[in-house]
């Protein structure tokens, strides 16, 4: 029985493709032109407001990340004809599938905290780490979490945005043609390649991220802990990490 379990897993493929090739380059361009957009509405800077100029292009990406959400629900649901069962946008239990997309993420924002905060003996933190809020007291600790929950609000558009294209379309894309192991580790890859941040950190990170957000959308047959998870990922490496500028 395990093994024929663990068969299913690596070789669970279907015989027909939803998803072509074409399809999906012209949707990830359509993803790249969204990018383009939000570098142009970046050279635009607010007079005599410095401090305000990342957050006011971050909502601007926000708005734009609205317009993409629904051009890919149209395609889903109008050209593929698609039920919001299968693009994950219903549950039977919203609330634990909620309960359960908070306790996997929320370790991810406290070891955070303690990481960024480690004395290093090599690295020079300051140049490399560019944080909304630096925790040096109890009391900051604590800001900061009021300040996430509103981040955490704040994500919610760019992770569904996020997990609707690179879960609901990525990956059904590779599923189908290398079934769920394959496709997962596929999909994860790509995922980390083409956000074009080629440190390895940063795609062994983007990797690690994909493959929990696909775990989570498998699990619970929705993308509702995966956009949890997503918003955690995102709030925490604005607040904690690197700012406005990391998205």
């Amino acid at each position: 029985m395990a093994n024929d379990n663990l068969k299913k897993l690596i070789t669970n493929k279907r015989e027909g493709h939803i998803w072509k090739i074409k399809e999906v380059l012209q949707l990830q361009f359509i993803w790249y032109l969204t990018l383009g957009l939000l570098s142009l509405a970046n050279k635009y800077n607010l007079p005599n407001t410095p401090e305000l100029n990342s957050f006011m292009h971050y909502l601007f990406g926000i708005i734009i990340k609205l317009l993409l959400i629904a051009y890919l629900i149209y395609i889903l649901l109008f050209q593929h004809n698609f039920s919001l069962n299968r693009i994950g946008l219903t549950s039977n239990n919203y609330l634990n599938d909620l309960k359960f997309g908070i306790k996997i993420s929320l370790p991810f924002p406290i070891l955070t905290i303690i990481l960024i905060n480690l004395q290093h003996q090599v690295l020079d933190l300051n140049q490399l780490f560019q944080p909304l809020i630096k925790i040096t007291s109890f009391n900051q600790l604590i800001t900061s979490f009021l300040y996430f929950i509103l981040l955490l609000f704040l994500t919610l558009i760019p992770a569904l945005a996020i997990e609707l294209f690179y879960r609901v379309i990525i990956y059904d894309f590779f599923k189908e043609r290398f079934g769920r192991l394959l496709g997962a580790l596929s999909s994860s890859l790509y995922y980390s390649i083409v956000l074009l941040r080629f440190e390895f950190g940063f795609l062994l990170g983007h990797f690690l991220i994909g493959l929990i957000s696909i775990y989570l959308y498998e699990k619970n047959n929705n993308i509702f802990p995966s956009i949890i998870w997503q918003s955690f990922y995102q709030a925490t490496t604005i607040l904690y990490v690197f700012g406005f500028h990391s998205f």
